[in-house]
């Protein structure tokens, strides 16, 4: 074992932090390795000014500010960050990052990790082919490609030319202890919550949804399904309620995708960007997913402990299941289970909504417990002390002198 006196030190190199939920996803995991054995540098290619980001405690940060990851100019200021830093770990993320492992393999950093969030699996045509490319080009100099989802690691495995014992399978962690469904009280006298910047009535059927890196055209897509259902039941046009969080560039467009849709006030509200999402979660009935990138985004997931009943309105998002039983209802127009339909359907079947929150719930506690994601995770990270990792940056250093030595004969 290669002796060490100091903390494991982690570079974390992420694309921009523009990208609300890559940030929750790339924080959780900084935030379950904050002790003294570990320190974090958490790296952006890309600065943007005035994003309002928390980090975790005790990770500092570099902004390089290159245009783009894959031009000369910022691939040179990410071999030269990787010079100077000499991290014990490389861990990017996204696939425009992928390229810096070269850079982390030249200066022998023990061990390189790259995590894929987006799902290969949804692209067609000449996006697949170039999918393919990219990890037949760029996985070589990576000891580990981390995987999210089921689709994620059966298509690297099928489809790039990556070998088996580089692909990890570490889902998402969500603690369903913290995040457990709370006994609700009758409350005779309160007639309305407020959830951010938005009064909540009591008594109304909440549809909770997030439009936080959400796609513009499926937001008004989801926009008008849920205008149709109104018209399609006059008791959810008189009882429901559209909850959406999150902030987003394209708001503008959506009120006025509202107002053509001629939806009153009292059918859809803002609450804005919340920090808590528990809140949120306790007040709605039922959780509507707009996101395209992510199969399971850590909101979704959340909101699934909670015991939600959730709604996957994209209908490119088609998640596989081991087993028969789906924990959640999916939007198909080829299959014609549309949006409105569904969104009706939850209204009106109790008995179906409380099943799905169940097995929403029982989904996370199977496959996404907390205990289990930082256990994996742990189990690369350490692989840094190995001597297995510690031999093969030697046998490069060696290379590499060799090859520096040669030349200036």
């Amino acid at each position: 074992m290669i002796n060490r006196t100091g903390p494991l030190h982690i570079c974390h190199f992420v694309d921009n932090l523009a990208d609300a939920e890559q940030n929750r996803q790339v924080f959780n995991v900084i935030g379950q390795f904050s002790s003294d054995a570990y320190e974090h540098t958490l790296v952006v290619l890309k600065k943007q000014p005035g994003l309002n980001v928390r980090f975790p405690p005790n990770t500092s940060c570099i902004e390089l500010n290159p245009k783009g990851v894959l031009n000369f100019g910022g691939l040179k200021v990410c071999r030269r960050v990787i010079a100077l830093l000499r991290p014990d770990i490389c861990h990017t993320y996204g696939d425009n990052t992928m390229a810096i492992q070269w850079f982390a393999y030249q200066h022998a950093t023990p061990l390189r990790l790259h995590t894929q969030f987006t799902s290969p699996s949804t692209s067609a045509g000449l996006a697949h082919l170039i999918e393919q490319w990219r990890y037949r080009l760029l996985s070589p100099p990576t000891h580990f490609i981390v995987t999210t989802s089921d689709e994620s690691e059966q298509w690297l495995l099928q489809h790039t030319q990556v070998e088996e014992n580089k692909v990890k399978l570490i889902r998402f962690g969500i603690d369903s202890q913290r995040l457990c469904p709370p006994l609700r009280h009758l409350e005779v006298n309160t007639k309305e919550h407020m959830i951010g910047t938005a009064p909540v009535p009591s008594d109304k059927f909440v549809i909770g949804t997030s439009i936080c890196d959400a796609e513009p055209q499926d937001v008004e897509h989801f926009f008008e399904a849920y205008a149709k259902a109104r018209q399609r039941d006059d008791d959810f046009a008189d009882q429901a309620m559209l909850l959406v969080s999150g902030n987003s560039p394209h708001l503008p467009a959506y009120r006025q995708c509202i107002d053509r849709l001629a939806l009153p006030e009292n059918a859809i509200r803002f609450c804005g960007l919340l920090t808590d999402r528990y809140q949120f979660n306790m007040h709605v009935d039922c959780y509507a997913s707009l996101h395209r990138k992510y199969v399971f985004p850590s909101k979704t997931l959340e909101a699934m402990s909670m015991g939600l009943p959730i709604l996957l309105a994209n209908q490119d998002a088609y998640p596989q299941y081991q087993g028969t039983t789906r924990p959640v209802l999916s939007s198909s127009a080829t299959q014609g289970k549309y949006t409105h339909d569904r969104l009706l359907q939850l209204f009106t079947n109790v008995a179906q909504r409380m099943q799905l929150g169940r097995l929403a719930r029982l989904h996370i506690q199977q496959h996404h417990d907390e205990k289990i994601h930082q256990k994996r995770c742990e189990a690369l990270y350490v692989l840094a002390y190995g001597d297995q990792l510690g031999k093969e940056a030697r046998r490069y250093n060696q290379e590499r002198l060799s090859i520096k030595s040669n030349r200036d004969a």
